[in-house]
């Protein structure tokens, strides 16, 4: 009730109750490759370039 009355005793639900958002999914063994990918890159890169 205290939040009620803080919020001038406002009934609008938008106030008390949180939408629930769609979580994006990942799919962890694609991001894992990428990652793989752009170490593997980067290490390329460094034996041209002379570290």
């Amino acid at each position: 009730m205290k939040e009620v009355r803080d919020n001038d005793y406002n009934l609008n639900v938008a106030l008390y109750v949180m939408p629930v958002e769609e979580e994006e999914q990942i799919d962890i063994a694609l991001e894992f490759s990428e990652l793989k990918r752009l170490e593997e890159y980067i290490s390329q890169l460094t034996q041209i370039l002379g570290d």
